[in-house]
């Protein structure tokens, strides 16, 4: 919907009587702020309500969705809101706190401050009590509100994908597609969010050992503080997007698919830890650089193998690295990116450090001699892993 619609456009765009939008909307669950205008939500919340199915009277509904909190969320019933000012008052927090934050856990504190997001502000005054400061608490909410942003769009775009397309294509008409789509909703958002709480409890523990590793390695003279010594790692695919102008966008994403199973294989078998991915390109850290060189040999190796049309690109270097907002920063990941973008299709491009590690561990690598880097005042030496991925 690129704009609120009135009573009757939104009846003609879902196709459900006035009358009943209207019975909806005096019992509060339609139009929350009561202007009879609707907006996108409305249109979800319509949806889920036609979902239930017949047999409950409007009043039965309203009842069922106060006792749930997540349910008042969705339709937005939030009880009595409290100004900004109020609230930082209660919680030990300034107003520009207050408003910093609403922002960034996604809600608008000009239109005041509801039981749930005070709930949130909550925590947050426990934290700055605590010690914490308020950087951090910041630097900390933009990660959380970034990464669960993208979990939700993922799983409604994999809902969409993987039971409203179908069911179009069975040809059921929009209006049951949407019921069948509010009826996964509610099996998947329990499910989904017990599956996040198990992977974090996995993916924190491996945090913990990668942080106490970190301690044990010497910081670069001259660092600044906060920062760790790391090894950065790119790979894309090379000629990517010729793959995908040959052979479409379905075979280009059979590839990807591939190529993100062996990354994420490989980096568990070799002891990284995969950072981001930007479509074709992954960027990985390792705290040893040799595992690094030898999950690209493998990574390679087995794309060669299984991929014949594929070719890999990869640079890596060692460095002191700053961990900000949820990602990597510094003179490290910037050398490392601009080798890998430089290295020719099949090629494993590495640093002195790296070829050093990679020695150490009985790889071969070839001295290409010193290179300028774009964007790079010093050139810096450079070696290619010696290998031939098509004979792997």
């Amino acid at each position: 919907m690129p704009e609120r619609l009135s009573l009757d456009e939104f009846a003609s765009l879902t196709d459900t009587p006035a009358e009943e939008i209207e019975r909806y909307c005096a019992a509060g669950l339609l139009d929350p702020d009561g202007d009879a205008l609707f907006e996108d939500m409305d249109v979800f919340r319509l949806q889920l309500l036609e979902s239930i199915g017949p047999g409950f009277t409007v009043e039965q509904l309203v009842e069922m969705v106060h006792a749930s909190d997540d349910a008042r969320m969705l339709f937005g019933i939030e009880g009595p809101l409290e100004t900004s000012q109020k609230v930082a008052q209660d919680l030990g927090l300034t107003v520009d706190q207050v408003r910093m934050l609403g922002t960034i856990l996604g809600y608008d504190p000009s239109r005041g401050v509801g039981r749930q997001a005070k709930q949130m502000l909550e925590t947050v005054g426990q934290m700055v009590a605590a010690g914490l400061t308020w950087d951090g608490i910041v630097e900390g909410a933009r990660v959380y509100a970034d990464t669960l942003s993208r979990m939700a769009e993922m799983g409604i775009q994999m809902t969409h994908r993987y039971v409203c397309e179908p069911l179009e294509h069975q040809g059921l008409d929009r209006r049951e597609v949407a019921l069948r789509f509010g009826q996964a909703g509610n099996i998947a958002g329990p499910s989904s969010r017990n599956l996040v709480m198990s992977m974090y409890d996995v993916y924190m523990s491996r945090a913990l050992a990668r942080h106490a590793r970190a301690h044990l390695d010497p910081r670069e003279e001259g660092a600044p503080p906060g920062s760790l010594r790391a090894t950065i790692l790119f790979v894309d695919l090379a000629l990517f997007s010729s793959l995908v102008d040959a052979h479409g966008d379905e075979e280009a994403m059979r590839v990807i698919d591939g190529f993100d199973q062996c990354v994420r294989e490989y980096s568990l078998k070799h002891d990284g830890h995969l950072a981001k991915q930007i479509g074709d390109e992954y960027m990985l850290v390792f705290s040893d650089a040799g595992n690094a060189v030898m999950f690209a040999i493998e990574l390679h190796e087995t794309m060669a193998r299984i991929e014949r049309f594929v070719a890999l690109r990869t640079g890596i270097h060692s460095g002191s690295v700053l961990y900000r907002i949820g990602d990597y920063f510094g003179h490290a990941v910037n050398i490392a990116a601009r080798i890998a973008s430089m290295a020719m299709p099949n090629s494993i491009l590495v640093t002195e450090p790296v070829a050093k590690a990679a020695a150490n561990k009985g790889i071969e690598v070839v001295e290409l001699g010193v290179r300028s880097l774009r964007g790079m005042e010093e050139p810096v030496p450079l070696y290619r892993v010696s290998m031939d991925p098509r004979e792997g």
